[in-house]
């Protein structure tokens, strides 16, 4: 078992690059993901590279905004409970 086994993380930027990468990592641990991005399409793309088994959540958010910023985190938590690690990937 993995140490990262049903942690929640969430991970902004993650439409590509490093972002998709670490999504990737983390679910072949079996972490369950919240996942950002301000590109919807790229961001459905990482989604559809996961192992169906793992429970993701997909946001687009544009991390200069603010308001969206605290949305995504109050939507993490409404969605999973809680936050156990934010990799602040995008910018």
């Amino acid at each position: 078992m993995s140490q990262f086994e049903g942690q929640v993380i969430a991970i902004t930027g993650a439409g590509s690059g490093i972002g998709r990468a670490l999504a990737q990592n983390f679910a072949g641990r079996g972490a369950q993901l919240a996942l950002s991005d301000y590109n919807e399409a790229a961001l459905a793309q990482t989604a559809s590279l996961l192992p169906a088994s793992i429970r993701t959540k997909c946001t687009v958010m544009d991390v200069s905004k603010r308001d969206q910023v605290f949305a995504f985190a109050d939507k993490v938590v409404s969605d999973f409970g809680r936050v156990d690690m934010i990799i602040n990937n995008a910018g």
